[in-house]
C-alpha cells in the first residue's frame, strides 16, 4: 500500500498491514499511536510534510522496519529512547525538525544501523562515544546542532564510515594525526564551523569532499592533499594555516576555498591545470604577484573571488576564455592597466567587481558595443547584475551602450575619472536600483528618467559640471551648489540644538584640559625643573602666547573678518542663529574634505578668516597653502608646528606635535 495524497491529516492504519507506507507532502497533524499496529511494516517515508508533536513511542513496535524516514517536519521532544528496540533499523533519519534534549546513549546498541540523520535540529550535550560502537555505521550526519564537547575517539574505530558530518556545532579539541588510516573508507568529512584545533591530518587518502572551514587548525597545509586523487571539495577556509597547499592536485579538484587563511605567495601557474575546476575562493589572503595567465585555461569556472589580496599587474586578457564564468571579484587590490577587450565574451558573467584597484584607461568599446548587445548568441555582458568599477583612474566618457545592459541592479562607478554627460540609457535599464556616479568629471542635465527619478546628490556629488535635477532641489544649478537653502530658523533644530550642545562640551573638555595641564606644569617647575628643560628648545608655547596677547584679545588679532569680530563695541551684524549656519557650512565642508573626497585632504590651517561669505551668506573653506593629501602614496608627516597660533589645538602648540 501507498499513501500519496488524497486527505491533509496522517491515514487511519486500522485494519492495515502493509511492507511499506509512504506520504505526500500535503500532510499535517501527528502520527498515530497506532502506528505501532503495523507489525510487518518495512520502510516508513513522510518526509517534507507538515506533521508535529511528539514521535510516538509505539515506532518501535514496528519490529520489522528497516527505514525510518522523518525529515523535515516539526516534530518536537526528545529523540525516543524505545528506538533501540528496532532490531533490523539500517536508516534513521529525523533531520530538520525541532527536536530537543540530548543524543541517547542506547542507540550505540542498534547495530545494524546503516544511516544516522539527525542534523538540524536543537540537540545539546555531548556526544556519546557510544555512537562509536555501531559497527556497520557508514553515514552519520548530525550538523546544526549545539552539541559540545570533543569527537570522541571511538568514532574513529568505525571503519566503515564513508560520510562523517559534523558541522556548526561546538566540537573542540584534536583530530587524531592517523584519522584517515582509522577511517579508510571515509570519503566525505564536514567539519565546518567548530572550535577544532590543532594539525590537519595528513592521512585522508581516499576523501573527496574535506569541509574543514573556519575552525582553529594550525601548522602546515599537508601537502598529501596535493596527491588525493579523488578529491573533488577542498574547504580550508577560516584557518589559521601556515601556508599554501602547494602546487599539485588532481585535476578532479571542483571547488577550492582557502579564504581568509593569511596564505601568503603567489597563485601558481599550475592553476591552469585544474580543467573541472567551477569555484576558486581564495579572498582575503596576502597573495602577491601578477594573476597567471594560465587562469584562461579553467573552462569551467564559475566563481572566482581574489579579492582583498595585494596582486598587481594587469587584468590576462585569457580571461576572456572563461566563457563558463558567473562571478568574478577582483576589487581591493593593486591591478593596473587597462580592462582587456576580450571580457567580451564573458556572455554568462552577472557580477563583476573591479573597485580599489589602480585599473586605468578607457572602457573598452568591444565590451559594451551596443550591436554586439543585440545579438543573441554573443550577448556580451547582458546579464551582468552587478558592476563595481569604482575607485580606479577610469577616463573617457560612459558607453551609451551601458543601457543594453538590461539585467543590470547595481552599478557603481565612482571616484574615477568619467566625462562627458551621463548617458540618458542608463534611465531606460528598469532593474537598476543602486546608481553611484560621484567623483568624476562628468558633466551636463542630469537625466530624470528611470533610476534618476529617486537619485540623491550623495550619488553625483563630486561633478562639480552637472546640473541637478528638481529631485535634487538645484535645478539648474551645478551639483557642487547645491545645499539647503531655506530660512533661517526652518533649517531644522535637529541639527542646531545638537550642535549647540555639542559646542559646549567641547569647551568644556578644553577648559578642564588646560586647567589640569597648567596645574601639572606648576607642580613639576616647583619641584626643580625649569621650563626650558620641560619644552626643550625656545618655543613659544601656548600658554605663553595666551598671556601675550591678553588672553587672545580681538584687538590683537591679524587678519580676522570684522564682520564675525567686530573690534569696537558695536552689535556684530551676524546673528547667533546665522552663525550657527556657518559652522554648519564649515563642518561640511570638512566632512567632505576627510571623508567624502577620493582622498582624504587635511587643511590644517582653520581660521576665521580663512573662512568666506559670499552675498547670500554660505559660507566656503579657502586658503589650501598648508593642505595635506592623506593616502597610500602621498602620506607624509609633518615635525614642525603648521597653521596659525591661536587657532590650533591648544595640546598642538604646546607639544610642538604637528598636523598630518
Amino acid at each position: 500500500m501507498s499513501w500519496v495524497t488524497g486527505t491533509p491529516t496522517f491515514p487511519s492504519v486500522n485494519g492495515l498491514e502493509s511492507h511499506a507506507a509512504s506520504a505526500g507532502r500535503d500532510f499535517h497533524g501527528s502520527i498515530p499511536l497506532e502506528i505501532g499496529r503495523l507489525r510487518r511494516l518495512q520502510d516508513l517515508h513522510v518526509s517534507q510534510n507538515q506533521l508535529e508533536g511528539e514521535i510516538p513511542l509505539s515506532i518501535s513496535s514496528c519490529k520489522e522496519l528497516q527505514t525510518l524516514m522523518l525529515s523535515y517536519n516539526r516534530f518536537e521532544g526528545s529523540v525516543p529512547k524505545d528506538l533501540v528496540l528496532l532490531p533490523k533499523i539500517k536508516v534513521l533519519n529525523l533531520g530538520v525538525n525541532s527536536l530537543t534534549g540530548t543524543i541517547p546513549i542506547s542507540l550505540g546498541n542498534l547495530s545494524t544501523l546503516e544511516q544516522l540523520w539527525l542534523a538540524e535540529n536543537f540537540l545539546h550535550g555531548d556526544l556519546p562515544d557510544e555512537i562509536g560502537l555501531l559497527g556497520s555505521l557508514q553515514t552519520l550526519a548530525i550538523y546544526s546542532n549545539n552539541l559540545t564537547g570533543r569527537i570522541p575517539s571511538s568514532l574513529f574505530n568505525v571503519s566503515s564510515m564513508r560520510s562523517l558530518s559534523l558541522s556548526f556545532n561546538g566540537f573542540s579539541g584534536r583530530l587524531p594525526t592517523t584519522t584517515g588510516s582509522m577511517l579508510p573508507n571515509l570519503e566525505e568529512l564536514y567539519l565546518w564551523h567548530n572550535n577544532l584545533s590543532g594539525p590537519i591530518p595528513a592521512s585522508l587518502q581516499n576523501a573527496s569532499i574535506l569541509e574543514l572551514a573556519d575552525n582553529q587548525f594550525s601548522g602546515p597545509v599537508p601537502t598529501s592533499l596535493g596527491y588525493l586523487s579523488l578529491l573533488k571539495w577542498l574547504y580550508l577556509s577560516g584557518t589559521q594555516l601556515e601556508n599554501g597547499p602547494g602546487r599539485n592536485f588532481s585535476n578532479n579538484l571542483q571547488i577550492f576555498n582557502m579564504r581568509s587563511c593569511y596564505i601568503m605567495g603567489s597563485i601558481p601557474e599550475s592553476i591552469g591545470n585544474l580543467s573541472n575546476l567551477t569555484q576558486l575562493i581564495l579572498y582575503g589572503n596576502e597573495l602577491r604577484g601578477n594573476l597567471p595567465s594560465e587562469i584562461g585555461r579553467l573552462q569551467k569556472i564559475k566563481i572566482m573571488f581574489l579579492f582583498e589580496n595585494r596582486l598587481e599587474g594587469s587584468i590576462p586578457m585569457e580571461f576572456g576564455q572563461l566563457d563558463s564564468l558567473l562571478k568574478l571579484y577582483l576589487e581591493n587590490n593593486m591591478l593596473s592597466g587597462p580592462i582587456p577587450a576580450s571580457m567580451n565574451n564573458l556572455t554568462k558573467l552577472s557580477h563583476l567587481y573591479l573597485g580599489s584597484n589602480r585599473l586605468s584607461g578607457k572602457l573598452p568599446i568591444e565590451i559594451w558595443n551596443q550591436q554586439l548587445l543585440e545579438i543573441d548568441f554573443l550577448g556580451n555582458l547582458k546579464s551582468l547584475e552587478y558592476l563595481n568599477i569604482s575607485n580606479n583612474s577610469f577616463q573617457g566618457a560612459i558607453p551609451d551602450s551601458f543601457g543594453g545592459m538590461i539585467s543590470l541592479q547595481f552599478m557603481d562607478i565612482s571616484s574615477n575619472k568619467f566625462s562627458g554627460k551621463i548617458p540618458k540609457s542608463l534611465g531606460t535599464l528598469s532593474y537598476l536600483q543602486f546608481l553611484n556616479l560621484s567623483f568624476n568629471e562628468l558633466e551636463g542635465a542630469i537625466p530624470s528618467s528611470g533610476v534618476f527619478a529617486n537619485i540623491t546628490a550623495d550619488f553625483i556629488m563630486g561633478n562639480p559640471l552637472l546640473c541637478g535635477s528638481p529631485k535634487l532641489r538645484g535645478q539648474g544649478r551645478p551639483v557642487s551648489a547645491i545645499r539647503s537653502k531655506s530660512p533661517s530658523w526652518t533649517r531644522s533644530l535637529v541639527f542646531r540644538i545638537p550642535l549647540i550642545v555639542c559646542a559646549f562640551i567641547l569647551a568644556l573638555a578644553c577648559f578642564l584640559f588646560i586647567f589640569f595641564w597648567r596645574h601639572k606644569l606648576r607642580t613639576i617647575v616647583t619641584e626643580g625643573v625649569s621650563e626650558t628643560q620641560i619644552r626643550g628648545p625656545s618655543w613659544v608655547s601656548y600658554y605663553e602666547l595666551r598671556r601675550a596677547t591678553d588672553n587672545f584679545n580681538n584687538s590683537n588679532l591679524l587678519g580676522v573678518d570684522r564682520s564675525l569680530h567686530p573690534q569696537d563695541e558695536a552689535r556684530c551684524p551676524l546673528s547667533l542663529l546665522k552663525r550657527l549656519d556657518i559652522m554648519i557650512d564649515v563642518a561640511q565642508a570638512l566632512e567632505y574634505l576627510h571623508h567624502s573626497y577620493s582622498v582624504p585632504i587635511i587643511h590644517r590651517d582653520l581660521k576665521p578668516s580663512n573662512i568666506l561669505l559670499d552675498e547670500d551668506m554660505p559660507a566656503h573653506v579657502g586658503d589650501f597653502g598648508l593642505a595635506r593629501l592623506i593616502g597610500e602614496e602621498n602620506f607624509a608627516s609633518q615635525t614642525n608646528t603648521l597653521g596659525t597660533i591661536g587657532y590650533m589645538a591648544p595640546g598642538v602648540s604646546a607639544s610642538h606635535i604637528g598636523f598630518l
